[in-house]
């Protein structure tokens, strides 16, 4: 059963993958409209840095916006590289993968998977 993301009021969050660390603890979200609640201090921190970094990556120019560029574009491949190694490592790995990779088709014609 999926959780109503509107009512968010009397449950306790058990662990980072639960709605309710994200809409309570992440983004301190208040009960009804009404309740204008405060301001997040850890989102308005990384606000202000990022906002902070953008203005002085491009605060020289074309020379330094062309430093960030090359940060920028290579870091996804960096990070998802990574990400590959820490997924093939994993406990199950290879399950995964042969399920990728040789379907059984007897399930996809099953009205229930779909």
């Amino acid at each position: 059963m999926k959780a109503n993301p509107d009512d968010y009021t009397g449950m306790k969050a058990t662990n980072v993958w639960n709605p309710d660390y994200f809409y309570k603890d992440t983004l301190n979200r208040s009960a009804n409209i009404r309740d204008t609640g405060t301001l997040n201090g850890g989102l308005v921190f990384c606000m202000f840095l990022s906002y902070f970094l953008i203005y002085f990556s491009a605060w020289k120019g074309v020379k330094s916006t062309g430093k960030m560029v090359w940060v920028t574009c290579t870091m996804p491949y960096v990070i998802l590289t990574i990400l590959l190694i820490k997924g093939l490592t994993l406990e199950g790995s290879g399950d995964g993968l042969s399920y990728l990779v040789k379907p059984n088709l007897e399930k996809i014609g099953d009205i229930k998977i779909w």
